[in-house]
């Protein structure tokens, strides 16, 4: 154990300020020489112990007088570390944990979202098996046209018969559960959507399209493999980079624009017989690139 002295009218005091003296009996005293000031004694630790304060004054008017201090120990370190750890412990007892209850809340939120979702997706599901959707049906907007060059089912939707301002919204979304619902099922699918003279009654509002994106179950989406506009408009592009950068990302490298049959059919390994196109489509496709997807093998 060792002393300082810090003498507070003078922070630099003369070497003769003090001497450490040890008596006989081996305890530890300090000599201080006359002064009209104020002394504190502070004692500082080895990695044995560590001192305490103590603080003394003097005014004499001897020449000199000496004042035996005795050296007092206290606690030792292992001590002032059980006392550190258990303020430590306080101090993180009594930290704020907003993050990690925002943290769980959020979660619990989400599960909350997902299974609300869910349940909702197997309602529409009961009501697709058992709501009378021949109207819908009659329209032949959406059908299956054979498979692709990956043995995938190929989902035709047919712009031009997709009347929107016509049709039961509802009852449309439970037409397209109830014709993919049996696809998903099987696994990957493919949806190829002809665009083609197309006018404002067949082209749904972004609103609808989007709402029914977040009614569809998450095995529909993830079975779904490429998706392909046949004959886009400017407005087609605009919507389908919109939707997809912005509401459904995870299908943005699916989303494939095509503006001729030749280059579909080359895609799929299929023609017009295999998708079953109506004559409209191939007409209009030969007015837009001519005769060049007729090809000689």
């Amino acid at each position: 154990m060792f002393l300082e002295n810090d003498t507070l009218a003078n922070p630099n005091p003369p070497g003769n300020a003090y001497r450490l003296v040890v008596d006989a009996t081996g305890k530890s005293h300090i000599y201080v020489p006359t002064a009209t000031t104020t002394t504190r004694s502070r004692t500082s630790t080895s990695m044995a112990s560590i001192g305490s304060f103590e603080e003394s004054s003097s005014s004499t008017a001897s020449d000199e007088k000496q004042l035996l201090v005795q050296v007092r120990p206290t606690l030792g370190v292992a001590s002032l570390n059980i006392d550190m750890g258990e303020a430590m412990a306080n101090s993180a007892s009594c930290s704020p944990t907003t993050t990690t209850t925002s943290t769980t809340s959020t979660m619990q939120l989400m599960l909350t979202e997902n299974e609300a979702a869910r349940l909702r997706f197997e309602e529409l599901l009961s009501q697709a098996e058992e709501a009378d959707l021949s109207d819908v049906e009659a329209t032949n907007c959406i059908y299956i046209g054979g498979t692709d060059k990956h043995n995938r089912p190929v989902v035709v939707v047919v712009g031009k018969w997709f009347r929107y301002t016509d049709l039961d919204l509802d009852k449309a979304v439970l037409y397209l559960i109830r014709k993919l619902r049996p696809v998903v099922e099987a696994g990957d699918y493919t949806v190829v959507y002809f665009h083609t003279r197309t006018t404002r009654d067949n082209i749904p509002h972004y609103h609808w399209i989007k709402h029914v994106y977040s009614l569809l179950g998450y095995e529909y989406k993830k079975h779904l493999k490429a998706f392909y506009v046949v004959h886009p408009t400017l407005w087609t592009k605009m919507t389908c980079w919109w939707f997809t950068t912005f509401m459904a990302p995870a299908i943005k490298q699916k989303m494939h624009n095509v503006n001729a049959l030749s280059y579909l059919f080359a895609t799929l390994s299929a023609d017009q017989d295999t998708l079953e196109l109506p004559v409209f489509i191939e007409e209009h496709d030969m007015t837009l690139n001519g005769t060049r997807y007729f090809r000689s093998t």
